[in-house]
């Protein structure tokens, strides 16, 4: 299962990383978020990120104090790269009322390759209540908008698909063994 954190998601997982290293308490995103970790260092699920996420963490990284932590974390969360039609995706995304971040989030989970191979994300994992619910109340239309593109791209993007849009602790457990 594949899991693509926005950048919200993925500050925030760094920062209950950082505070547990530093024994302090988390707020309850950061309890989302650390648990959402610790599933994704199963064979299960695969945590991912955008390269937009990627460049602002190498940033950071060259502060001392962040270092360490922002270079295992990438270590360990792999960054999604866009593949051929997420451009057109995202531009078709914009149409529908999303930002320009947003719709960029949304078609790489769907037009990507990891690990050298393209693929699609099962969820986008986010705190953006506005895109979740923009995503949601347009599902209908963007399936059908997604489906009438789809129809005709070549192998490997006809196995395309689109992703659910969840908050941290919606990712299904009944998915992931014990």
């Amino acid at each position: 299962m594949l899991c693509l954190l926005d950048k919200v998601t993925a500050r925030f997982m760094l920062r209950a990383l950082l505070k547990i290293g530093n024994a302090e308490p988390l707020h309850p995103e950061e309890q989302e978020c650390r648990e959402l970790f610790s599933l994704g260092m199963t064979d299960v699920v695969t945590l991912c990120i955008s390269p937009a996420t990627n460049h602002i963490l190498q940033q950071f990284a060259t502060d001392p104090r962040y270092t360490k932590l922002i270079h295992s974390f990438l270590r360990e969360i792999p960054t999604f790269l866009p593949e051929r039609y997420f451009k057109r995706w995202s531009r078709r995304l914009r149409e529908y009322g999303f930002t320009r971040e947003d719709a960029a989030i949304l078609a790489l989970a769907s037009f990507a390759s990891h690990g050298g191979h393209f693929t699609s994300a099962n969820y986008v994992v986010t705190f953006d209540q506005r895109m979740m619910n923009n995503w949601n109340n347009q599902a209908a239309a963007i399936r059908a908008r997604f489906d009438a593109m789809h129809i005709d791209l070549l192998p490997p993007y006809r196995d395309a698909r689109l992703p659910f849009v969840v908050l941290p602790d919606q990712i299904p457990l009944a998915q992931v063994p014990p």
